[in-house]
């Protein structure tokens, strides 16, 4: 049973080189997913953190009455800039009859 050195080496060649593979793939993943060096815990994890959540007063169930609330609210911005331009050249025409003085 003695083998010579060449037939030992190439009859333990095949495991080291296993070996060797699995601990240079061993330390590739280490180094890959090694903790970090401050242990903080991030409280929002995932795939969609930076996505806000709907707060239920806010979610509409029906689209077409979120869609309705949507053109509501749109109609009553454009009052609010009508009535605030109206007031705005009433106050610029009051002035330059103050400035004038002029009498209605």
């Amino acid at each position: 049973m003695s083998d010579h050195p060449k037939a030992q080496w190439e009859r333990l060649k095949k495991p080291i080189i296993y070996f060797l593979m699995v601990a240079v793939c061993a330390s590739c993943f280490y180094l890959i997913f090694k903790p970090k060096a401050n242990n903080t815990i991030i409280e929002e994890s995932g795939f969609n953190a930076t996505i806000p959540h709907a707060k239920d007063g806010q979610l509409q169930c029906d689209k077409q009455k979120a869609y309705e609330q949507q053109l509501l609210e749109q109609k009553k911005e454009e009052k609010r800039n009508v009535v605030t331009t109206l007031s705005d050249y009433w106050n610029d025409q009051a002035l330059w009859i103050l400035r004038k003085g002029f009498c209605v």
